[in-house]
């Protein structure tokens, strides 16, 4: 994990109160405002995640879902929280004293061989990533977010940011990093409606009963 975590972006909502939604983004350096959401401007890669784990702790979130979080973003996060020696990314859960942990595990089979899983285990929080039950549940020609959310979601298909382009915009000014954060926050807000479009949480809630 040599590159810096340059945006996070948040959406927190209350099951059945649309009118509850919020978004937050933390994004390193100067940001334009982005309208509907807050944006947290932090001048260091330390304080950004620093401001996360507040943020996280403070919302105490049920159910923690994302897009290919479990194998990435979550991993990726807390390595760079151990480089920097922000504690609060190991302790996230509703116990304070209650570390965060990772849980590895694999995976045999004839058709596919060995596949390594990793999930994170937040105590009082369930987390909840939505690209393994895309690919366990649907036949797709590309489990890529943006091609998941134009097949379920037509409108809905995100604007595509390349890869290239962050470092530059990052270099630029506020407008360009706005850019980036917003482009963040579709990601986020696209999760929240493909859960809600395919049913996954309440499904998978159904099973575990």
């Amino acid at each position: 994990a040599k590159d810096p975590v340059i945006t996070i972006g948040c959406m927190t909502s209350v099951y059945g109160k649309p009118e509850l939604t919020t978004k937050t983004v933390f994004q390193l350096h100067s940001c334009d405002p982005i309208e509907g959401v807050t944006v947290v401007a932090c001048q260091t890669e330390k304080q950004l995640l620093s401001q996360f784990c507040k943020f996280f702790v403070r919302t105490g979130p049920d159910i923690l879902s994302g897009y290919n979080s479990d194998m990435f973003d979550f991993v990726y996060v807390f390595e760079r929280c151990d480089r920097h020696k922000v504690k609060g990314m190991k302790y996230l859960g509703v116990e304070p004293h209650t570390q965060t942990f990772f849980k590895k595990s694999v995976f045999q089979s004839a058709q596919s061989g060995a596949i390594e899983t990793i999930r994170i285990s937040i105590p009082g929080t369930i987390a909840f990533d939505l690209l393994p039950l895309c690919r366990k549940n649907y036949k797709l020609r590309s489990y890529k977010l943006n091609a998941v959310s134009k097949h379920f979601l037509q409108d809905q298909e995100k604007d595509d940011m390349p890869y290239d382009l962050l470092a530059p915009y990052m270099r630029k000014d506020s407008h360009h990093r706005m850019l980036i954060a917003a482009y963040c926050v579709q990601d986020v807000a696209l999760v929240q409606l493909l859960t809600d479009k395919l049913q996954l949480l309440t499904n998978q809630l159904a099973m575990s009963q």
